[in-house]
């Protein structure tokens, strides 16, 4: 069976974003072992042989890969597989780290919440080797976990998120963060801005603006003489929006009282007598009308 030979093959390997890398692989064994590259994490291998002419290969066959002008995201493990129909086939890994100073990316820099809610702020970082990440307020001193914020870092391969929680949002809490990142080939960061989203107090239940008082009352007398009216007594309201002020058969003068006011049109007990009047009255509260009905 093949057998690699550790001497003659490249061991892990670290080099600047934008170089070039060569993997070497050697194995011996009879008949003469055939050599594959790929990456353990299964994503293509990058080749170029030119600025245009780049392809995209699950797999590689060849002693040496050299990969030309190497990306982050060409960064991982890869496998380096000897094999010559005898079994078993055997492999080794050799793992490129590609260095790059940090680059920080903010999905929101302008984040707004009510007051007394719990308020997440977010950046993105990118970087080789490892980075020194925190958080700052107004650029002052750096904001440390506990019970106000809440500070989380996930980090995976070379990225790294970011999280900065404030607990009870408020007044104090307004103002610009930043995220601030740093390694041993550079420095970056980013902002939030962070303002209060004023909510709108919702109208109490109840309130009679833009309202109809729709309420029945009992007929007037035969002599069509106008009574007062006890309106706190069953009231029905009914929501109608926008109202005006409107006439209906009699119209009740706001400046005189309700005992002053006759029938415009005469109710008499015996045309009438039996029959349902309606009075439509307007009052001074703005945007209310009262629509009285007076049935027997």
């Amino acid at each position: 069976p093949p057998d690699i030979t550790d001497e003659e093959t490249s061991s892990d390997i670290t080099v600047q974003e934008g170089e070039n890398a060569t993997l070497v692989c050697h194995a011996a064994g009879h008949p003469a072992p055939r050599i594959l590259w790929r990456r353990e994490d299964g994503e293509s291998l990058i080749l170029r042989k030119g600025l245009r002419d780049v392809t995209k290969v699950d797999t590689f066959s060849g002693d040496t890969l050299t990969l030309v002008k190497l990306e982050r995201r060409q960064m991982g493990a890869y496998l380096c597989i000897a094999s010559n129909d005898v079994p078993p086939a055997v492999s080794k890994r050799i793992t490129l780290n590609v260095n790059f100073a940090p680059v920080v990316k903010v999905p929101n820099q302008l984040l707004g919440a009510p007051f007394g809610t719990n308020v997440s702020l977010e950046c993105h970082v990118e970087a080789f080797p490892n980075t020194i990440n925190y958080w700052v307020k107004n650029r002052g001193e750096m904001l440390l976990h506990g019970t106000k914020h809440s500070i989380v870092e996930n980090r995976t391969s070379y990225k790294v998120h970011l999280k900065l929680t404030i607990n009870q949002f408020s007044r104090g809490d307004l103002g610009t963060y930043m995220c601030v990142s740093t390694n041993s080939l550079g420095h970056a960061d980013g902002t939030v801005r962070l303002y209060e989203i004023k909510v709108a107090t919702p109208m109490p239940i109840g309130s009679t603006e833009n309202q109809i008082f729709t309420l029945s009352v009992p007929a007037l007398e035969a002599t069509g003489d106008a009574r007062m009216v006890d309106l706190a007594n069953d009231i029905s309201l009914t929501t109608i929006a926008p109202m005006q002020s409107m006439m209906e058969e009699t119209v009740l003068d706001q400046s005189s009282t309700m005992q002053d006011v006759q029938a415009e049109r005469g109710v008499n007990s015996g045309a009438r007598k039996g029959a349902s009047s309606r009075v439509l009255a307007s009052f001074m509260a703005p945007f209310l009308s009262v629509l009285v009905h007076v049935v027997r």
